[in-house]
């Protein structure tokens, strides 16, 4: 289980440009950017403040495109930690409920079906990822709440778990109090 997790999520991490490389391409783009801005306002050349604004969609593009290239990265941490967590707090426990395990099951493998979601966005190239970044912001934002969902999911079940557990138990000592004072 956590190892195809973590296998998956590294293999997200492993395409992803690094914050270096577009740190750097983004900077110079924008410096770019400020010198047509400044040359087109002082010069009269037809098509040149068009041009800029080109270069202003374009930035706008790629720092989305980038924003998505982190919150997958951030995200592949959020789900390594996540699944880090459970497996201390289960310690690979035999002794945990039929129900319980089925919970724990159920949990991981909407986080497993998450990374493979994002997966396809981290194998995507480049190019395309720039074509299709609100395609893949939208996907992201799905994947997170399914994650999210997934959590409140199982805190509400397991809470309800120990409710109903409490309640038979009541119920039991509540009957051998009964029958110890007839």
């Amino acid at each position: 289980m956590s190892d195809l997790m973590r296998r998956k999520l590294d293999s997200i991490k492993a395409k992803l440009p690094s914050k270096t490389q577009m740190a750097t391409a983004l900077s110079l783009l924008h410096m770019s950017l400020n010198v047509f801005k400044e040359v087109a306002s002082k010069t009269p050349v037809p098509g040149l403040s068009e041009g800029v604004k080109a270069l202003v969609i374009v930035l706008e593009v790629i720092q989305k495109a980038w924003q998505n290239a982190d919150d997958v990265e951030s995200f592949a941490k959020c789900i390594q930690e996540l699944t880090a967590t459970l497996e201390r707090a289960t310690g690979g426990d035999a002794s945990l409920s039929p129900s319980m395990q089925d919970r724990i099951q159920r949990l991981s493998q909407t986080w497993i079906a998450s990374a493979e979601r994002l997966q396809d966005i981290g194998s995507q190239s480049r190019l395309k990822r720039l074509a299709k970044f609100e395609i893949d912001a939208q996907v992201i934002a799905d994947v997170i709440a399914t994650v999210t969902w997934s959590i409140r999911s199982f805190t509400v079940e397991t809470l309800l778990a120990i409710e109903f557990a409490l309640d038979v138990r009541y119920c039991i000592l509540s009957g051998v109090l009964e029958l110890t004072s007839l």
